[in-house]
């Protein structure tokens, strides 16, 4: 037998002879779900919801004896379709029977995207219509569900070959994907890459117009910001790049989901709904809020626009603002850096307000304190949806809340009546299901059976069904039988519902089943249990190895054993089962894991000091940045221990990693921990080091006097060459960035004295760099250059490419002043490939601007739109509304010059409103300048200029 999303064959001959709809319903409703028996009771409902129970039990008897009659008389007797009992009805998986519905299932599991995409053809059983509402809303769901796997496949299929070179195919695919959903604007832009690579580039910018008309005319809006900057990229010649930004960063999920199905609907629709755009998901700890999140999240993964974000907000600390670390943790899910004078908080919500998201901020109970920030971000960014996971409320107006039941259990019989406590139909009740299912995957011999199933359904009341100690309980069955196990948790079962006050709310459900599950450890596995505790997020089994010594055979039986899970190909400890796990290792006080643990991290970030100023340093920032939250705890032990040996191994990476990344608030705090740690010990070698990178971070966050202060702590503790000329550039960075350039200057000599001392070509290249830069404000651009070509030499000579992008980009904008135009596109050209390479975004903004100046200047005005239209993409991307408003600005000028009068008031509007906005009253008066300017050009032509709302001195001053 074959069944197709369309049509049904019985060999070759299409099985037609329904005697009703509902028997053509009922076998697709078995055939997709191979495998699960279904009650009798259950089935006939779903068919015959209006019908009493008898005729509906009576109608259900006939439909399935004309389906059995149909097929049966051709199936081998030994492999029947169908397995039937007086409770339940199945779908016999190994029947001979092909079915594209699960083979498309399959295909995904095992990554086969070629084989899915092509066994989709269109919609499951279309325009069937029965007389159940209940059937057909179930089947609207299941061809929603299959629906968005496919398009995802066909996505992750189209990029596949587009990165292989299978243009045709990859065009195919994506106009597979505009059939499906011609609005879907990523297929809009895979189909424009395609034909753009093919060289057809007016076809690519016809699929763009395309794609404009498509949006507005579904759904009223214009394309986002990448499509427009691919179509500028492809208008202006230039090479398209196949990277594209992730929508999302969650995890598949790759259990069966249980028990929720309604809570499932209820979220989605609650969610996609504009009234409801916050829902809280309420109950205890192992309850599932964070599963029943995670599968909201993935379903919903294509249905915003700027893709949906899990942020876990589990161990987060704040030593000052709570809103700030939890806009710190959110920016990091969303890679969003953070940089600047504004705090966290008004960065986040200043680069969430353009945005249609979903964020999934998970246990946030320990965060209440700061809920107010997600009140802001729904009031500030109206495109924005928040799902909470919390075990308490978030108390606001707009809060949608679910507080989430336990799963449903087997009833318990009136111990006053003669009959049995086991019901009829255990498997109907979803504790029982998702027991049953991850019993099987632990050992694929057991089965539920009369003569344990008594068993099975005291075990799981037992647990209260409480889906994590459901799945540790069935974990635990490879070792011992289910009346073992119901023995073993009945003996502590008192601990699961006590209301003791002594006992932490955390543990009131769980102890008892992490405490069973811990007792059925060897000693050596409880040992590695313990140990493992002391990561703090997902580890790799070289991390395991080298700080626990733990093998790969000891990890897979801890995964086997539900207390490790997998994140790709690392591993990963529950938050609950980690905190249970510390607890234990005080019970191992010869355990050194944390040392150890501190030491291989920090150990990690020194080894990897060279790679981040080397000719790859994306891979070394990659490298630490996926083991940030380890590094971190790393330096917490190390500071508490007061081993200051890794501190200092580690000191200079870990600052170049923060300045790199943006992450200057992470690496203030972790510099404050240690100097703190050092007033009550008499190391000052150590604390001037320390002091002299604090320095460092307070200048990026533009907190200047506070960085000198901090330098002149310092220099009295150690007076060797290489710290005083690292904290002299540091004074002379801070002093020219406050326009003090003669006194920056001043410290920067002074540092050259120290190096010349020293012969250290790093630091000699940052004070020329430097230098180069105040000659340059000093309005001494041949001087400038100079110092900038002396540094490019030190950093193409010592390989440091980071350093060789700054240096380029500084170069351009000296030889463009000097009229120097051939060199100047050179130089920022080369500095923008370098930023690419990097994916270093402000700098590639940073150069595309200059470029486009350049262009304008030499009357390339469609080229010089181009580069800024690209450059505020990506300060949109960022969230950099000052950098929004500069581009803004010389869009304006660009306009102004290429004789574009209206298009270049619409610009300069914009960018005086952001000005405005953000209080630069200095750029501010810029552009005013500049609108006076379009208004007596336009006199001269006989237009009235339309007056800008903020284009007051009152509103300025």
């Amino acid at each position: 037998m074959v069944l197709v999303a369309q049509n049904l064959r019985l060999g070759d001959d299409p099985i037609t002879k329904f005697r009703s709809a509902n028997v053509q319903g009922l076998l697709v409703y078995l055939v997709v779900q191979p495998g699960h028996a279904f009650s009798r009771d259950v089935l006939a409902t779903l068919f015959w919801p209006d019908e009493p129970d008898s005729t509906a039990k009576t109608n259900f008897r006939q439909t399935l004896y004309q389906l059995r009659k149909l097929l049966e008389s051709d199936a081998d007797a030994t492999r029947p379709f169908f397995t039937v009992t007086r409770q339940t009805v199945q779908f016999n998986p190994d029947s001979d029977h092909d079915c594209d519905v699960t083979s498309f299932l399959q295909a995904l599991k095992v990554g086969d995207l070629a084989t899915a995409v092509t066994l989709y053809q269109g919609e499951l059983l279309p325009g069937f219509a029965c007389d159940s509402l209940d059937f057909e809303d179930w089947l609207r769901r299941e061809r929603q569900r299959l629906h968005g796997l496919a398009l995802d496949a066909l996505q992750q299929r189209t990029d596949w070959l587009l990165g292989s070179g299978s243009l045709a195919e990859a065009k195919a695919l994506a106009r597979r994907q505009l059939a499906l959903e011609p609005w879907r604007e990523l297929a809009h832009r895979q189909l424009m890459q395609a034909h753009a690579l093919d060289g057809d580039r007016h076809a690519a910018l016809a699929q763009f117009e395309s794609c404009q008309a498509v949006l507005w005319e579904e759904l009223a809006v214009a394309p986002e910001p990448e499509t427009a900057a691919l179509a500028a990229k492809i208008e202006a010649g230039e090479e398209i790049s196949l990277q594209s930004r992730p929508r999302h960063n969650l995890i598949a999920p790759v259990t069966a989901y249980f028990g929720r199905e309604a809570d499932l609907a209820a979220v989605q629709d609650r969610i996609t709904n504009r009234d409801y755009r916050l829902v809280t998901l309420v109950g205890e700890g192992g309850i599932g809020k964070s599963r029943l999140a995670l599968e909201v999240a993935w379903q919903l993964r294509e249905q915003f626009a700027d893709g949906v974000w899990f942020v876990p907000l589990v161990g987060l600390e704040a030593r000052s603002s709570l809103p700030d670390a939890i806009a710190t943790a959110v920016a990091q899910a969303l890679d969003y850096p953070l940089a600047g004078q504004q705090s966290p908080r008004d960065q986040l919500l200043a680069f969430l307000r353009e945005r249609q998201l979903l964020l999934v901020l998970d246990n946030f109970e320990q965060l209440l304190d700061g809920a107010q920030l997600v009140l802001d971000m729904l009031h500030q960014a109206p495109g924005v949806c928040v799902i909470c996971t919390s075990r308490e409320p978030l108390n606001f107006q707009a809060e949608w809340v679910l507080p989430l039941e336990r799963l449903p259990l087997p009833p318990i019989a009136d111990p006053f009546l003669n009959t049995t406590a086991v019901p009829q139909e255990p498997t109907t009740f979803p504790a029982v299901q998702l027991f049953v299912d991850r019993a099987q995957r632990a050992d694929g011999r057991f089965q539920l059976t009369d003569d344990n199933q008594a068993d099975i359904v005291t075990l799981c009341r037992l647990l209260v069904g409480l889906p994590l100690a459901l799945e540790l309980a069935a974990a635990a069955l490879r070792h011992q039988t289910i009346a073992q196990l119901t023995a073993a948790v009945g003996h502590s079962i008192d601990a699961l519902a006590t209301r003791r006050h002594d006992i932490p709310p955390r543990h009131r459900s769980m102890r008892a089943v992490f405490e069973s599950a811990w007792a059925q450890l060897a000693p050596a596995e409880q040992a590695q249990l313990a140990s493992l505790s002391v990561f703090l997020g997902p580890f790799s089994l070289r991390s395991a190895e080298s700080v626990t010594g733990a093998t790969l055979y000891e990890l897979q039986t801890l995964v086997e054993k539900s207390l490790l899970q997998m994140q790709g190909d690392r591993f990963v400890l529950h938050a609950l089962l980690r905190q249970f796990a510390a607890e234990k290792l005080a019970d191992f006080p010869e355990n050194e894991a944390a040392v150890q643990h501190s030491h291989y991290y920090l150990q990690a970030v020194a080894d990897l000091g060279g790679a981040l100023n080397g000719e790859m340093p994306h891979l070394a920032v990659q490298r630490i940045a996926r083991a940030w939250e380890n590094v971190k705890g790393a330096w917490e032990t190390a500071v508490s221990r007061q081993d200051f040996a890794p501190i200092l191994d580690a000191l200079i990476p870990l600052s170049d990693f923060c300045q790199i990344r943006g992450l200057y608030r992470d690496g203030l705090r972790l510099f404050d921990l240690a100097t703190d740690q050092l007033q009550t010990v008499d190391l000052p070698d150590v604390l001037a080091q320390l002091l002299a990178q604090r320095a460092a971070m307070l200048v990026r966050l533009s907190q200047y006097a506070q960085a000198i202060q901090a330098i002149k702590e310092a220099m009295p503790m150690r007076a060797d060459n290489w710290l005083m000329a690292r904290l002299h550039i540091t004074w002379g960075e801070a002093l020219w960035r406050q326009g003090k350039l003669a006194e920056g200057e001043e410290k920067l000599r002074a540092a050259l004295r120290f190096v010349e001392a020293i012969s250290d070509q790093t630091l000699l290249g940052i004070i020329k760099f430097h230098l180069g830069v105040v000659n340059d404000l000093q309005g001494k651009p041949q001087k400038s250059l100079t110092f900038l070509e002396e540094a490019l030499a030190i950093w193409q000579a010592t390989g440091n490419l980071r350093l060789q992008g700054f240096t380029h980009n500084s170069i351009g904008l000296v030889a463009r002043k000097l009229s120097q135009a051939e060199r100047a596109k050179s130089s920022l050209e080369h500095a923008l490939r370098i930023s690419q390479a990097n994916d270093d975004r402000q700098a590639q903004a940073s150069s595309l601007n200059n470029l486009s100046m350049l262009a304008t200047e030499q009357g390339q005005f469609i080229t010089a739109k181009s580069y800024l239209v690209r450059a505020l993409a990506l300060a949109k991307t960022a969230g950099d509304v000052e950098r929004q408003a500069r581009l803004n600005h010389n869009l304006a000028w660009n306009a102004q010059q290429a004789g574009w009068f209206e298009e270049a008031q619409t610009f300069a509007e914009r960018a005086l409103a952001t000005f405005w906005q953000v209080g630069n009253r200095k750029e501010a008066e810029n552009v005013r300048q500049l609108l006076g300017e379009l208004a007596a050009a336009n006199a001269k032509k006989g237009v009235a200029m339309k007056p800008h709302p903020e284009q007051t001195q009152d509103d300025l001053d």
